[in-house]
């Protein structure tokens, strides 16, 4: 999405566009049945990593991102820790456990959570909106046709604070 991944700019739409087809796929079905979980992970894989599954790939821009869904560790470590007892990143480099029940923590859990409040702020009626002279915001919000999955997928790839700095901008 910002341009330094494998994929550049265009894959992480491409992965949003996956992630929603995924869970189009899988409507209907036990929510957050492993379906969608496994389809929304390989499109986030295919943006980290060009689809390599390698829990020890390190990130080629140098950055603490680890792993076939280069997740940071920097932002991370705290909650690898607490829930896994993660104490270095060596021990979570080839992890893949690890990596795997974090990831699905993350999809299953955390992004979910970290989206409502981004739709709470930037939705219609959202908390953060301010009256446009062209338009007032807070009847509309700035989400538009943007799916919980693609929400999701931002989050991974920008970040809670960097997603929320986005809205904010617009």
């Amino acid at each position: 999405l910002m341009g330094g991944g494998p994929g550049g700019k265009g894959a992480a739409v491409k992965a949003g566009k996956e992630a929603t087809a995924a869970a189009e796929e899988s409507r209907g079905k036990e929510e957050g049945g492993n379906e969608f979980l496994d389809k929304f992970k390989k499109a986030i894989n295919f943006v980290e990593a060009s689809g390599e599954m390698d829990y020890n790939l390190g990130n080629k821009s140098g950055t603490s991102a680890i792993g076939p869904y280069q997740l940071m560790w920097t932002t991370h470590k705290k909650n690898l820790k607490n829930m896994f007892g993660i104490e270095s990143i060596e021990d979570f480099i080839g992890n893949e456990e690890v990596q795997e029940a974090y990831m699905d923590f993350l999809v299953k859990e955390e992004y979910p959570r970290l989206i409502k409040s981004i739709k709470k702020e930037y939705g219609p009626g959202g908390t953060k909106l301010t009256r446009n002279a062209s338009q007032d915001w807070s009847e509309i919000g700035l989400i538009g046709d943007l799916t919980d999955e693609d929400l999701m997928a931002l989050e991974h790839f920008l970040g809670h604070g960097n997603l929320g700095d986005y809205f904010a901008h617009k």
